[in-house]
């Protein structure tokens, strides 16, 4: 009694092999022909323009690149300044205290 239960299982379980194979084939032939269509369209389009797969020059104005480090340089300047200005602050403040407590 028990074999005719492996016997459906083992049917069962190739038939749903059968029928996912069938499936994935059917799917990888439409996406076959989806790609032969998309090489067609671009293969139309270089025909139409070489150029049109190819990425444009970026447009860059160097009197726009020179003020940007120009102006980054002047903030590292004032930043550093800054810390310069409170470094002696906090200096100053440390001798008038190291006196006050001797």
């Amino acid at each position: 009694m028990w074999w005719w239960i492996w016997v459906t299982l083992v049917v069962a379980s190739l038939a749903g092999y059968v029928v996912l194979g069938i499936w994935l084939w059917r799917r990888g032939a439409n996406l076959i022909k989806t790609a032969d269509d998309c090489l067609a369209v671009f293969d139309r389009l270089d025909q139409v323009d070489p150029n049109i797969g190819t990425r444009p020059r970026p447009v860059t104005a160097l009197g726009d690149i020179a003020a940007a480090r120009e102006y980054r340089e002047e903030r590292r300047r004032a930043k550093y300044a800054r810390r310069d200005a409170k470094y002696d602050r906090h200096r100053i403040r440390w001798q008038q205290w190291s006196t006050f407590n001797e």
